[in-house]
């Protein structure tokens, strides 16, 4: 597939339905510490919302790969994994750090730290499987 758009958009969607369903367990099993189970309505409306935003956000950054194409390391379906991982050093070990670091400093926020800590867990398998899935579909 020649778009980085397209392919970020299938990628979107395939990382959003897994995610989603990685996310759903992972409550139910009480992984994420302070999040309770979710309603069956609750749970409805959380899973097409996290998907969609994945997907919108997933979009933006299939356009950002196939612009920063030559200038990611490795082949193929490396490419993508690299590019995942980088996606998620920025965008959820870094805001993590953030979020983690006022937690501790402003007491009683044991809140922030536990959502620091999920998205530097909830970031490292679904971006690298965005990253995996945007290099196998992407082809220059």
């Amino acid at each position: 597939m020649k778009s980085g758009l397209t392919a970020g958009f299938i990628a979107g969607i395939i990382t959003g339905l897994m995610s989603t369903v990685f996310l759903v367990v992972g409550r139910y099993m009480g992984l994420y510490g302070i999040l309770h189970p979710p309603k069956i309505g609750e749970l409805f409306i959380f899973s097409m919302g996290w998907i969609i935003i994945t997907i919108i956000a997933t979009i933006a950054l299939g356009f950002i790969y196939e612009k920063f194409y030559d200038s990611i390391p490795g082949k193929g379906i490396m490419k993508g994994l690299y590019f995942g991982l980088l996606v998620w050093l920025i965008k959820d070990v870094i805001a993590g750090t953030y979020t983690i670091y006022s937690g501790i400093m402003i007491s009683g926020l044991i809140e922030w730290v536990a959502a620091g800590i999920n998205l530097f867990v909830i970031g490292i398998y679904m971006w690298p499987i965005y990253g995996l899935v945007l290099g196998y579909l992407y082809k220059k």
